[in-house]
C-alpha cells in the first residue's frame, strides 16, 4: 500500500527507511489541524423593569400584547433573545439575555425610546405621556 502526501488528510510526507534486518518501515509525518473551537460560554440573564411616569396606569390590558410584541421585536432586532415579558398598568419586567456585541444601556435606550414613541402614536395608550 503506498501513502502519498496530498491523498491522505493530515499526511505531510513519508519517509521510506530499510533497517539493518532488511524490514521497511515508513514514517508519517502527520500534521492535524484544529481550527480553533470557542469554549467561552456566557449567558447572563437581565431583568429590566420600565415604569410609567409618575407611576400612572396608562399601560391598559387590552392592548399590552401589541406593546410587549414591539419591545420583543426591538430586542430581536438588538440580536438579543427575549425570556419573558409581562407587567401591569404602570411598569413592565423584561427578561431577556444580551448579545456580547450589545451594551446594556444602548439596548435600555433603544427599548425605551423607541415603545414609547410608538405609544404616542398608537391611540390605544391615550393616556400615556412619556
Amino acid at each position: 500500500m503506498s501513502i502519498t502526501p496530498g491523498r491522505y488528510p493530515g499526511i505531510i510526507a513519508t519517509k521510506r527507511y530499510t533497517t539493518l534486518k532488511g524490514l521497511n518501515v515508513i514514517f508519517l509525518q502527520l500534521f492535524f489541524y484544529f481550527a480553533p473551537i470557542m469554549s467561552t460560554y456566557r449567558q447572563i440573564l437581565y431583568q429590566l423593569v420600565f415604569a410609567t411616569k409618575y407611576r400612572e396606569h396608562t399601560i391598559r390590558d387590552a392592548h399590552c400584547e401589541e406593546l410587549y410584541k414591539y419591545i420583543w421585536g426591538v430586542i430581536d432586532n438588538n440580536k438579543c433573545k427575549l425570556y419573558r415579558i409581562n407587567g401591569v398598568g404602570d411598569h413592565i419586567h423584561i427578561a431577556c439575555d444580551l448579545h456580547p456585541s450589545i451594551a446594556l444601556a444602548g439596548l435600555i435606550k433603544d427599548i425605551k425610546l423607541s415603545s414609547s414613541e410608538w405609544m404616542k402614536k398608537q391611540d390605544h395608550f391615550n393616556l400615556f405621556k412619556g
